[in-house]
């Protein structure tokens, strides 16, 4: 697994933080060490932890259709999905306003 790390280097020192969470940071001579210490420190985070992705790909579409049918605000987020695209159409195009 990648994990993004922000590297810099200040003093003749390396830090090393996570991107995702600034608190797991390390520091070293060189560039190697401080990516070493902070690779060890988030093996350390994660422990046995397992991250994993859900994939929606993998849900039927006909498991999504009308599952918003009872829900009394879906007619009033319609109506101003499409109010906002006229819209959003007649300032980008004013000459082909009907």
């Amino acid at each position: 697994m990648n994990v993004p790390i922000w590297l810099e280097q200040r003093d003749g020192v390396f830090i090393a933080s996570s991107v995702t969470d600034p608190e797991v940071r390390a520091e070293g001579l060189t560039r190697a060490a401080a990516l070493r210490d902070i690779r060890r420190r988030l093996l350390d985070q994660a422990g046995g932890r397992e991250l994993v992705f859900v994939s929606l790909d993998d849900t039927p579409i006909d498991d999504i259709f009308g599952s918003m049918a009872g829900d009394p605000d879906l007619q009033n987020i319609c109506d101003e999905a499409y109010r906002l695209r006229d819209q959003q159409f007649r300032e980008e195009f004013p000459d082909d306003n009907v």
